[in-house]
């Protein structure tokens, strides 16, 4: 039998004229991921602190901003740190201002109480400490979310019932059995720091993947994280698609300032 309420979704993005699935805000990343669909399983890596929970939870805003139910699990972050980021990414208010409370004028104040009674509007449901898959599973059956975010995959047990799993490969399970699309991010491999172009390829992740299920990898790279004294291009982001099982391969940059991911103009 066919799954009619997959159907329904289906043959009402059709004669909507909406059939791409995956609207991130990101002009540049919409095209490239154009053939996205629901079941598929995305990941964002890239060396730490080099930017992919910003980019996850900037697509994750744009989303929800769509009347999108969304869902976010941390491993390592916990919830109120998470909420801190996402004030301070739509009040435009940096974290480093936040933290000092001398720092906040009354227009910050104000910024971050506008942010605050928009994100309580917003369908985004927040988990912290999730660390098996069943853990994760149970909570998207319960609420049925159209994007999982999940921050540190690679973090998770890989154990089920006291049989090693591969990660990836049950969170892939997941986004077809619920008809979702998943965002993870993982950590990069170090050889990279051992070669002179410093741009990740996909053997960097081989101490993660096991097999290469996800549907898309893409790795965030910044010159400026690398050449701190540098000046030039201090707020580029190289956005590199190395993966893509129903589209094409390539790269393009966006803005990165003050932790925040923009449209490169």
């Amino acid at each position: 039998m066919i799954n009619k309420k997959i159907l329904e979704k289906t043959y009402e993005r059709i004669i909507n004229g909406t059939p791409n699935v995956l609207k991130t805000g990101f002009v540049e990343l919409d095209k490239w991921l154009n053939n996205v669909d629901f079941g598929s399983l995305i990941l964002i890596s890239g060396r730490p602190a080099i930017g992919k929970t910003a980019l996850m939870l900037s697509i994750m805003y744009n989303l929800s901003k769509q009347n999108k139910s969304c869902m976010f699990f941390s491993q390592s972050d916990g919830m109120e740190y998470i909420i801190r980021r996402m004030l301070s990414d739509i009040s435009e208010v940096s974290m480093f201002d936040i933290e000092r409370f001398e720092n906040l004028t009354p227009e910050k104040t104000e910024n971050l109480k506008l942010a605050k009674k928009e994100l309580s509007t917003l369908n985004i449901m927040l988990f912290e400490h999730k660390f098996y898959i069943e853990q994760i599973k149970n909570e998207i059956e319960n609420y049925s979310p159209e994007y999982i975010f999940i921050d540190n995959a690679d973090l998770m047990n890989n154990f089920s019932d006291g049989k090693r799993i591969d990660t990836f490969s049950e969170l892939k399970n997941i986004a077809r059995e619920n008809n979702c699309i998943i965002f993870t991010t993982c950590y990069l491999s170090k050889t990279v720091e051992q070669r002179e172009d410093k741009h990740p390829i996909l053997s960097d992740l081989k101490e993660t993947l096991k097999y290469m299920v996800p549907d898309v990898v893409m790795f965030i790279y910044r010159d400026s994280y690398y050449n701190i004294a540098e000046e030039k291009d201090r707020n580029k982001a190289e956005i590199i698609i190395d993966s893509n099982k129903n589209g094409y391969l390539g790269r393009f940059n966006l803005t990165f300032k003050n932790g925040k991911f923009y449209n490169s103009i």
